[in-house]
């Protein structure tokens, strides 16, 4: 719940704070190997920049037109992507059954059923 006038400053703060995360435990294998630290290190490679500033590094968030629709959206579910008009989730297809209208241009009447679903990253 941040404020959009604070949002930018905001993300920058966690992208140094996830970097700062991601290396405190990168050369600990049982943490290293755990499936969070795992989507923490996704997030931080797809969607932040580590700058090197003098004797230290630290990260940044990259502009957005940087970051691939395939990238890390949501942890919890990391299947879905991202689509420039549409945002987070998925696409869908869907398909039903062709009822032709009669030949004064009207609609018959029956059933209309959905044969198929697919279901896909946008």
């Amino acid at each position: 719940m941040v404020k959009p006038s604070q949002a930018d400053r905001t993300l920058e703060q966690l992208a140094g704070e996830l970097f700062d995360l991601v290396g405190r435990f990168a050369n600990d294998a049982e943490v290293a190997s755990m499936h969070s630290y795992k989507m923490m290190s996704r997030v931080l490679s797809e969607q932040c920049t580590v700058i090197v500033a003098g004797e230290g590094e630290t990260a940044t968030v990259k502009p957005p037109k940087e970051v691939r629709s395939d990238s890390l959206q949501n942890p919890s579910d990391p299947d879905a992507g991202y689509s420039g008009h549409k945002g987070q989730g998925y696409q869908a297809q869907v398909m039903e059954t062709y009822i032709p209208a009669d030949e004064d241009g009207r609609k018959v009447p029956g059933l209309s059923l959905i044969t198929h679903v697919a279901v896909e990253p946008p």
